[in-house]
C-alpha cells in the first residue's frame, strides 16, 4: 500500500513543479511582449515629439520675422533645448534596430539644415530687417528641409507601426498559449486529483482487507 501512495505523492509534486514552471515562463513571455509594445509606442511618440518641436521652432521664427519682437522667439528657444534631447532618446530607443539606426543620420541632416535656416533668418531679421529675412525664406530651402524631415520621420514611424502589429500578434499568441496551458493544467489537475483519490481508496481497501484477514486468522487460532 505504501508504493501507490508514494507514487501518488511523486506525481502530485511533479505536477505542481511543472505547472509552476510553465506559468512562470508564460508570465515572463507576456511581460516581455508587453514591454516590447510599450517600447514601440515610446519610439513613435518620441519621433512625433521631434517633429512637433520643429514645428514649434518654425512658429517662433515666423512670429519673430513678422514682428521683430523677441517674445515670439520663446517657442523657438524652448524647442532648441528639447530637440537634441528627443533625438538622443530616438537613438537610444532604436539602438536594437539597425534599420532605424540607418535612418537617423538622414533625419538628423535635414534637422540640422532646417535649424540652420531658422537661425540664419532670425539673425538676418535682427541685422538687416524683414525683407532680407523674407528673401531667404522664399528660397524654400527651409521648406524643403522640413518636408524631407517629415518624410524621414514618417518612414521611421511606419517601421515602428509595422513592428507594433507584429508585437501585438506575438502578444496575442503568448496569451493564447498561456490560456491553453492554464486550461491544460486544470484538466490535468482534475485527472490527477481523481487518480490520487483512487490510490487512497485502494490503499484503504487493502488495509481493511489485511486487517480483516489478520482478525480472521486470530479468531481461527483462538478456536483451534
Amino acid at each position: 500500500s505504501g508504493l501507490p501512495l508514494l507514487a501518488g505523492f511523486v506525481l502530485v509534486l511533479t505536477f505542481f513543479v511543472v505547472s509552476a514552471t510553465i506559468a512562470y515562463f508564460n508570465i515572463r513571455t507576456l511581460q516581455e511582449m508587453t514591454g516590447k509594445v510599450s517600447h514601440t509606442h515610446a519610439v513613435i511618440a518620441t519621433l512625433e515629439d521631434v517633429f512637433s518641436l520643429m514645428k514649434d521652432a518654425e512658429t517662433g521664427q515666423r512670429g519673430f520675422l513678422l514682428t521683430g519682437d523677441d517674445k515670439y522667439l520663446a517657442p523657438y528657444e524652448s524647442a532648441l533645448i528639447r530637440i537634441q534631447e528627443r533625438m538622443a532618446d530616438v537613438k537610444r530607443l532604436t539602438s536594437d534596430n539597425p534599420e532605424q539606426q540607418r535612418r537617423i543620420p538622414l533625419a538628423e541632416s535635414q534637422l540640422d539644415l532646417k535649424l540652420k535656416e531658422l537661425a540664419e533668418t532670425i539673425s538676418v531679421r535682427r541685422s538687416q530687417g524683414f525683407e532680407a529675412a523674407r528673401t531667404i525664406v522664399i528660397t524654400d530651402r527651409g521648406k524643403s528641409a522640413m518636408d524631407s524631415l517629415r518624410e524621414h520621420i514618417a518612414a521611421m514611424q511606419q517601421e515602428e507601426r509595422r513592428l507594433l502589429r507584429l508585437r501585438f500578434e506575438e502578444t496575442d499568441e503568448a496569451f493564447r498559449m498561456a490560456v491553453k496551458s492554464g486550461v491544460g493544467s486544470g484538466l490535468l489537475g482534475i485527472i490527477l486529483a481523481g487518480s490520487v483519490d483512487w490510490l487512497l481508496r485502494r490503499a484503504d481497501l487493502i488495509r481493511k482487507r489485511q486487517e480483516w484477514l489478520q482478525t480472521g486468522q486470530a479468531r481461527l487460532g483462538e478456536k483451534l
